[in-house]
């Protein structure tokens, strides 16, 4: 297996380009069918004692830990103050990792494993999503034909924007955003004949209602999920700068105002919402909104936070006994956004949705956590990359148990009808920081610097 499966922290090109190969190899989940023994009980996960029961000297305390309300049933916790610092040497130079983060783990010492699988709404599901979003006034097929108002705002926030940008860059892309928009408004119609809907609910659902104010709201429901949007002007693309909790009051409100949209719109109550996004949601040329916070919802699966947001990327395998090279594709996974503003949605997208299929062993045992924190000492140096003459400061704030999802198989194109296993794994979320200014992003004061399977150990991709 080459170094190029290693897990990457791309905190930016420059730092991507420096990749010596390892000395030694990472150990790698895999796709090949080798979790099966292991819930199946036939090949030993791990040397299995009591958890917790090899600590890392005169680092932690035992301590009881108060776990947030959570919309299911949670696992009993128990916690430790993990506090430790230690410099290991990493690709061209060296990372200096402090650690000071409350870790919750399962009193039991064990968690489930599981198999999910994507499961588009039902009638009953349809039914409430149209009601929630688009009320029970007439209905009509989408038709999204940008008229003349709609450019002419478009045009008025360019003037606007002209008018107050100083950087020269920015105000060349306004004047040619005003000028094709200039175009596109001298050929838009004055408005549009909307076309009744039928009422017909197989296959991709596509509608619009009016907003009464010559504007319309739309809501998609295809093999993809759910999306709705207020307008055509509502934000669609967000950039996302993740973080654990909501920062300010306002995000908490609209923490909760969004989980009141999933109570009513019937959506799985194991979502919970960790993360206020960004204070200002704007893409470029749509509409500001000032007061707009963009959450992103974890799933919540058998009682721990289900990390199903990120994609993974196609990739060439190598297999170390056949020298054979596999091409195991992207997939999707799940994913659910919403953007609040002052109680109104803006932007909803349910990407995907799943469901657990089943849960295929319900107390896997997990390595002790002083096994863990020694697996995180001897990976850390080899996860992250890292350029000669600008060493790496990296704090780890937080460490959390999660499910991690992986393929059953490689699942190729099948993955709309393929499951994949739910599996423990601990994260290791920090704050990266170099010598030099290059890499002081916001979105590296959360970043998941490694990932690691709560069973035997080895990293998660």
């Amino acid at each position: 297996m080459k170094h190029k499966r290693m897990l990457l922290l791309c905190v930016c090109v420059m730092l991507s380009a420096c990749m010596p190969t390892p000395q030694n190899e990472i150990v790698v989940n895999r796709a090949d069918g080798g979790w099966e023994a292991i819930i199946n009980g036939s090949t030993p996960a791990a040397t299995v004692g009591v958890y917790g029961a090899t600590p890392v000297p005169d680092t932690q305390t035992v301590a009881p830990i108060d776990t947030p309300p959570l919309p299911m049933p949670s696992p009993a916790m128990d916690a430790i103050d993990w506090k430790d610092s230690f410099t290991v040497n990493a690709a061209m130079d060296e990372i200096c990792v402090i650690v000071d983060a409350k870790v919750a783990y399962p009193h039991s010492g064990t968690a489930p494993v599981a198999a999910v699988g994507f499961q588009l709404p039902d009638v009953d599901r349809i039914d409430r999503l149209i009601a929630y979003f688009l009320g029970e006034g007439p209905l009509y097929t989408a038709d999204r034909t940008k008229t003349k108002s709609y450019y002419r705002k478009t045009m008025e926030r360019c003037t606007a924007a002209l008018e107050t940008e100083t950087d020269a860059s920015a105000r060349e892309q306004w004047q040619l955003l005003l000028e094709r928009t200039a175009k596109q408004y001298a050929n838009a119609p004055d408005d549009i004949t909307p076309t009744p809907w039928d009422g017909n609910r197989e296959g991709k659902l596509d509608l619009m209602a009016p907003n009464g104010d010559g504007t319309y709201r739309f809501l998609s429901i295809d093999a993809t999920g759910v999306s709705y949007r207020v307008s055509l002007d509502a934000p669609q693309y967000i950039q996302n700068t993740l973080c654990l909790a909501p920062q300010s009051d306002r995000e908490r409100m609209a923490v909760e105002d969004a989980q009141k949209v999933l109570e009513r719109t019937g959506v799985d109550a194991a979502l919970y919402a960790i993360a206020g996004q960004e204070r200002t949601v704007r893409a470029f040329g749509e509409e500001t909104h000032e007061n707009a916070v963009s959450l992103l919802f974890l799933p919540l699966r058998c009682g721990y936070p289900c990390m199903d947001t990120h994609t993974f990327h196609g990739y060439d395998d190598e297999r170390p006994d056949t020298e054979e090279t596999v091409y195991a594709p992207s997939y999707p996974q799940e994913s659910l956004q919403i953007v609040m503003e002052d109680g109104k949605v803006l932007t909803y997208r349910h990407s995907y949705p799943s469901t657990v299929r089943n849960v295929a062993k319900e107390a896997a045992p997990l390595l002790p956590f002083g096994e863990i924190q020694r697996l995180f000492r001897e990976w850390i140096g080899r996860s992250i990359y890292v350029c000669k003459g600008d060493p790496l400061t990296v704090r780890v704030h937080t460490v959390r148990l999660v499910m991690r999802r992986m393929p059953q198989k490689n699942v190729g194109e099948d993955w709309k009808t393929a499951d994949f296993w739910l599996l423990p794994a601990w994260e290791f979320i920090g704050s990266v920081r170099a010598k030099s200014d290059t890499i002081t992003a916001p979105h590296l004061d959360n970043e998941t610097v490694l990932r690691l399977n709560a069973i035997d150990g080895s990293v998660i991709e």
